[in-house]
């Protein structure tokens, strides 16, 4: 017991020693300019693509050149610009956009071949390499997603008339998205899987909620009762999950969910658009292993395929494209930096597949080039969102 106490105290340790050193932690707290506040209109059933055909190429006003510039000028640590206009992010997103669909060169997609369910099928496939950082690293995603998108956006479920429900997490992490919903609704209890062991100590953890580490296919398949859960939520899971092993979560999960239940999948598409040439052959070198692997790296645009349609009722899809890099404040950057990473947990895979040494400085010249292109070209990503309801029992 004295060894697991001191062992917890120094992952505790080194975890606060890593936070005020990390990139992210630094552009999380770091005076670039605040968030701009987005709002959704929900009764919008999906959002429209923009029209491709654009005849010319969008210009910049005085205005909008001015805001771009004082982005790429780092600000003083004891100074803070005054939040922008909405519309001024808003509008600089929008023309990207159209740049993009002129500019960019459509990438193949990856078309997974049938797999034969075998003994081996629930087994995780590794393409990112282990962090002993991840940890925090999932505490950070979490707030990151908390900050680009509220619930109302995410989720149709009302929680509050939940009394005595169950929701699941499913890839969960560190548990900071069940811990949150545990302490803001205590009337539920809440549960969460996941294959790694980042969970903080016991005492941190509400009475109402549970993290569990283990496979999380043969969880869902042994572990639970059926019609069992309210609510059931996967989130970023389509570089964790395989293409079948995807398809095989959804469905036990659809089995787990009471009749009237809600499914809710969120995942953001890893095809970055309106990308510099050297951030494209890192996106594209990425893309191109983890379909040789067998993920499905288009699962984002495709998540209503999930929900069985013969039983499903209420499915709503709905996509919010976001800025990579200190062009979009705050935000931005936090997102720049968590895809840099992504990048950077790929080396080995994308090495091997490719048969090339590992080259930090080679990968380091490439992540400089990049962050300049995100500026440039005013990189973004999309993500989507899926909420479906079981049918009831009539």
């Amino acid at each position: 017991m004295g060894q697991t106490k001191a062992f917890d105290n120094e992952k505790n340790k080194r975890r606060q020693s890593w936070i005020p050193g990390s990139p992210l932690f630094n552009s999380l707290f770091s005076s670039s300019p605040p968030a701009i506040k987005r709002t959704v209109n929900s009764s919008v059933h999906r959002s429209n693509s923009l029209n491709e055909n654009t005849p010319q190429r969008p210009t910049l006003t005085l205005s909008q050149q001015q805001l771009y510039h004082q982005t790429q000028s780092p600000l003083p640590q004891h100074q803070r610009t005054s939040p922008k206009k909405p519309s001024a992010l808003a509008n600089i997103l929008y023309k990207a956009k159209q740049r993009h669909h002129r500019r960019s060169v459509t990438l193949g997609s990856f078309i997974p071949t049938k797999e034969v369910d075998d003994p081996n099928v629930h087994l995780p496939v590794r393409l990112l390499d282990k962090d002993e950082y991840e940890a925090d690293k999932s505490q950070l995603k979490n707030d990151f997603m908390n900050l680009a998108f509220t619930e109302e956006f995410r989720s149709t479920v009302n929680f509050k008339k939940l009394k005595h429900g169950r929701i699941l997490d499913v890839g969960c992490g560190s548990g900071a998205w069940c811990i949150d919903m545990a302490l803001k609704y205590p009337h539920l209890e809440v549960i969460g899987i996941d294959y790694e062991d980042w969970f903080p100590d016991e005492t941190s953890i509400p009475a109402n909620c549970q993290l569990v580490h283990g496979n999380i296919l043969n969880g869902l398949r042994f572990d639970y009762d059926l019609h069992s859960f309210d609510f059931i939520h996967i989130r970023l899971m389509s570089l964790v999950l395989t293409s079948r092993q995807y398809e095989l979560a959804t469905q036990y999960c659809w089995k787990l969910l009471k009749p009237g239940a809600t499914l809710e999948l969120l995942e953001v598409d890893h095809k970055m658009c309106s990308v510099g040439p050297i951030t494209k052959k890192m996106n594209q070198e990425v893309l191109t292993v983890a379909g040789q692997l067998g993920f499905r790296i288009n699962v984002a645009g495709k998540l209503d395929s999930y929900a069985p349609k013969d039983d499903s009722l209420n499915m709503e899809q709905k996509y919010q494209s976001l800025p990579v890099g200190m062009w979009g404040g705050r935000l931005g950057m936090l997102f720049r930096d968590d895809l840099l990473d992504i990048l950077r947990r790929c080396q080995t895979s994308v090495g091997r597949y490719y048969s090339r040494p590992k080259d930090d400085a080679a990968f380091a010249a490439d992540v400089t080039t990049s962050c300049r292109e995100m500026e440039q070209y005013h990189t973004y990503a999309n993500f989507h969102f899926l909420t479906v309801n079981k049918r009831p029992i009539m």
